[in-house]
Formats: C-alpha cells, sequence, structure tokens
C-alpha cells in the first residue's frame, strides 16, 4: 500500500494543524497517575491510498470494502472519521524508481533522513515565507497481530519518511506507477 497527501493539490492549501491536550490515565507499577498528553491534529487534511496486490481477487475485495465499508473508517482515533470520495477501478501497475521531487508528499519506506536535499527552485518561487524543515522520520507499524475482539495490536515496526514539498531525494527509490501517480509501496503483513 502507498499513501500520497493531495491536500495541497486539492484544496490549493495544507491542512490546518492544531494541538490539543488529552488527559489519560497511566498505570506505574501499583498506582494509576493522571497525565496530560499534547496530541497534534491536522483538520481536514486529504490522502489518496493506493494499493498493489498479484492476486485481483484480493484487490477486488479490498476494493469492495471501501465501496461498502462493514464499519465508519477512521484516521487514528475513533473521532477522525474519514469520508471516502473516490474508489478507482483496478488497473495494472509498473515498477519503475523516483527520485528528485516525484516523491514529495509520500510516505517513503526507511530512514531518507541523509538522501534529501532542499528543492531551491521551489522555495524561491513560494510568493510566501517557508520554515525550512527536515523530512519526517517515523517508526510506523508495518505488521499487525489481532487479538480477541479483533484488538489490533502493531507487531514490528519500520522507519518511514514524509517528504514535504521543499524536498528532493538525492538518490532514487523503488516505486510503482498508478496511472500518472508515481508512489513507493509498503509492505504490510498480519501475523495469526
Amino acid at each position: 500500500m502507498g499513501v500520497r497527501d493531495i491536500s495541497r493539490s486539492h484544496r490549493e492549501k495544507p491542512p490546518g494543524k492544531g494541538l490539543d491536550l488529552w488527559r489519560y490515565q497511566k498505570i506505574a507499577g501499583k498506582e494509576v497517575r493522571s497525565d496530560v498528553l499534547k496530541r497534534e491534529f491536522l483538520l481536514r487534511p486529504g490522502y489518496r491510498l493506493y494499493y498493489g496486490c498479484g492476486d485481483k481477487t484480493v484487490l477486488e475485495q479490498l476494493r469492495q470494502a471501501f465501496i461498502d465499508p462493514a464499519w465508519a473508517l477512521s484516521l487514528g482515533t475513533s473521532d477522525d472519521l474519514a469520508q471516502v470520495r473516490e474508489v478507482s477501478h483496478i488497473e495494472p501497475i509498473r515498477e519503475t524508481s523516483a527520485g528528485d521531487t516525484a516523491l514529495s508528499f509520500c510516505l517513503i519506506p526507511g530512514d531518507h533522513s541523509n538522501n534529501y536535499s532542499f528543492d531551491w527552485a521551489a522555495i524561491q518561487g513560494t510568493p510566501e515565507r517557508v520554515s525550512l524543515e527536515l523530512p519526517m522520520v517515523k517508526l510506523l507499524p508495518s505488521g499487525f497481530i489481532f487479538g480477541p475482539g479483533e484488538e489490533r495490536k502493531g507487531c514490528e515496526y519500520k522507519p518511514f519518511t514524509f517528504l514535504a514539498g521543499v524536498h528532493s531525494l538525492k538518490k532514487a527509490c523503488p516505486a510503482y506507477c498508478f496511472s500518472e501517480d508515481v508512489v513507493p509501496l509498503i509492505s504490510i503483513k498480519q501475523e495469526q
């Protein structure tokens, strides 16, 4: 599966950001302590998901699940409901490699914190001030275990990099062509 942030191309502006304070109960040994957690949230982000599989039957089942989901779809917590705007038909894809700015706003497998440069032409062409930030690298779950009641827990974590519009990759990485879009795919597995 792959993901691209399409907020800017879809609405011509980035999603809004905010910081929320969550009060929660933390268990420390035999005592329960109350604590506050800072949680960043995005307002009205837009994402496009891409799926690839060698078995067309699996892709068709996944497609039908997005067309008619059994449960409400969310992006994180149960308050972060997702709205599906379009489900495309299944098409063949081809493998390629992509670098430069082709993978801006995509989630890329691996830590590419040493494989990027700033796109100075894009920065100079921006009519507003731009804060130069490093690419975001996070450990995210890439494998899951399902417990009683379909409770899902991450069992394997891998680093992933997200490049903003002012970043470009120096060295290309494997990706796939979905019609006009070039996106790296992430292998996700389910443990029983």
